[in-house]
């Protein structure tokens, strides 16, 4: 077995004098003649890279050029046989800067429980929309749910989930780290409305479905205002910061690795410039 590159962290290689933009990350996979790139519903394909422009690979193969969109590709091994990669200890394990029409399969969008209504879920401007007043009916103020969405690794340990975030409705939403499925994660929530149990800020568990605050204040947030908020997870360590300041922390051992996502309560929002970065870095 190789050690696959898995987890979108971004390198600048050269390959036939065409400098390319690779994204990477870890995993086991069968070693493979040529270069291979592996596809976001699992597949390979091997042949010869060609080219890389920033929207799509171009993958000779038999003879043959693919011409391959970017979205469509989550990670790629570059020299075939006998070349070992070796994780790093820091860097970017994912970004996305939403520059494309489609949300992606590099996305997976979860509607909770008991919804009223859909969720609508977009790229739109280059950034990740929801634009929908979706929430779970039952037990309303327990769970402050509606719908979210996930990327990455259920293997990713240590890092730090980056975006800045703007509010577009005053009730709920916030980031996820070390997502399982969708009943056992780590999450940050604010909610504003004070009909709607707000004002609040808190850094959350949900084991089995149920959820358990680690950390509280009696804060909300502005409507319409962009945040930088960076949710950091290092050992049993939970930090949450905004615009560079931290306001929340929290330990718990449950969760050690998982993806990382958005999601939001009753609530309408906006994501830009997505990044996951692990090890040191993520601090």
């Amino acid at each position: 077995m190789r050690r696959w590159l898995m987890g979108f962290a971004v390198a600048v290689m050269a390959l036939a004098g065409v400098a390319l933009g690779v994204e990477r990350a870890w995993a086991d996979v069968p070693a493979q003649g040529g270069d291979v790139l592996k596809m976001a519903d699992g597949s390979l394909r091997v042949g010869t890279l060609r080219s890389f422009d920033g929207r799509f690979f171009e993958l000779e193969v038999s003879g043959t050029v693919q011409r391959i969109p970017r979205a469509e590709v989550f990670a790629i091994i570059l020299g075939g046989e006998g070349q070992e990669s070796r994780p790093p200890a820091t860097g970017v394990l994912f970004s996305d800067d939403f520059q494309r029409a489609e949300i992606g399969p590099q996305w997976q969008v979860v509607d909770d429980p008991s919804p009223a209504g859909a969720s609508a879920w977009a790229v739109k401007g280059g950034t990740l929309v929801q634009e929908s007043n979706v929430y779970r009916t039952d037990d309303e103020y327990l769970y402050f749910q509606g719908t979210h969405i996930v990327a990455g690794s259920r293997e990713w340990r240590d890092y730090a989930l980056s975006a800045r975030v703007t509010p577009t409705d005053d009730d709920g939403l916030g980031m996820i780290v070390r997502y399982q499925d969708a009943g056992n994660f780590y999450r940050f929530l604010m909610v504003q409305d004070g009909g709607n149990g707000g004002p609040l800020r808190r850094i959350e568990k949900f084991a089995g479905g149920k959820p358990r605050v680690l950390a509280e204040v009696k804060e909300g947030f502005e409507t319409g205002r962009a945040y930088e908020m960076r949710f950091v997870a290092q050992g049993d360590r939970l930090e949450m910061w905004l615009d560079g300041q931290r306001i929340l922390e929290a330990t718990d051992k449950s969760f050690p690795a998982g993806k990382v996502g958005f999601h939001t309560y009753a609530c309408s929002m906006t994501v830009a410039n997505v990044r996951v970065t692990a090890g040191a870095a993520g601090r």
